[in-house]
């Protein structure tokens, strides 16, 4: 078990949450995709915005649990629109293919970055 802190409150999670959790942080702490790990962290799905009291209370590392969670529900995570979502409901493409559409539009956006650089050292 591995310690994080989310909204001030610290919680006990395995080592993949761990991982995650870090991973997203390093993104940046008020980017969508740590904020959407926070959430999943704390048993949050992309259309859910009821905290489960039971579970969060199990992962809560130390005392006055009551209090941690009074910060969970005022820091905003639990109301929080994933933005994502928002960019997936425009799209006709749903789920995987959709995914599959954006990582093939950001490595088109490196490769033709990149040509414009190799052409401006050229020039």
């Amino acid at each position: 078990m591995r310690i994080i802190n989310i909204a001030g409150v610290q919680f006990a999670v395995s080592d993949q949450d761990y991982n995650y959790y870090w991973n997203q942080r390093n993104v940046g702490e008020e980017s969508d995709s740590f904020i959407t790990a926070c959430r999943r962290i704390l048993g949050l799905g992309p259309d859910c915005h009821k905290l489960d009291i039971s579970f969060i209370r199990g992962h809560i590392w130390g005392d006055n649990k009551e209090n941690c969670i009074q910060k969970i529900l005022d820091s905003g995570l639990v109301e929080y629109e994933e933005k994502w979502i928002s960019y997936q409901k425009d799209s006709k493409l749903k789920g995987a293919a959709y995914t599959a559409q954006r990582e093939k539009q950001l490595k088109s956006g490196l490769k033709n970055s990149r040509r414009l650089q190799k052409y401006k050292k050229r020039g």
